[in-house]
């Protein structure tokens, strides 16, 4: 699956995978991992993925990892982050800039010790640690 964290930050997409997807979907695409049919909460690599009444409700990818793609050695589907590099070790004030290129409106902006998180819209957090982004996430507000 070909993931763009350009689509996950704007529009929430994650390859095929979007907030509201039901778990037999989810399921399908990780290829039935035995975690996903029994956990509300999924770790694979860099992606955490929460359900709520069997419905995909929070999506997190860790940019902080090594290589732009990787392995869900549980299902062995091939996962290909085209853009990592662009985000990879990006800093707080170009992705600020980036976010003005793209027409992103930054609603607010919170800061505990090193860590930064961004609220770009509606259930999405951008958090960086020490200047450096980190982490991308997306939940639905209704349900957790």
């Amino acid at each position: 699956m070909e993931i763009s964290i350009s689509k996950f930050i704007e529009r929430g997409l994650f390859g095929q995978i979007s907030l509201g997807d039901s778990r037999e979907r989810i399921c399908h695409i990780f290829n039935l991992v035995e975690e996903l049919k029994e956990s509300d909460y999924v770790t694979f690599n860099n992606l955490e993925l929460k359900f709520f009444d069997n419905e995909l409700v929070l999506m997190s990818f860790f940019i902080d990892h090594e290589g732009i793609s990787f392995i869900n050695k549980k299902s062995n589907n091939l996962f290909y982050v085209k853009d990592l590099m662009v985000f990879k070790n990006m800093q707080l004030s170009k992705f600020e800039k980036y976010c003005h290129e793209q027409k992103l409106i930054i609603k607010s902006k919170y800061n505990i010790s090193n860590q930064t998180s961004l609220n770009i819209y509606k259930g999405a957090y951008i958090t960086f640690e020490d200047d450096i982004l980190n982490s991308i996430s997306v939940f639905d507000l209704n349900k957790i």
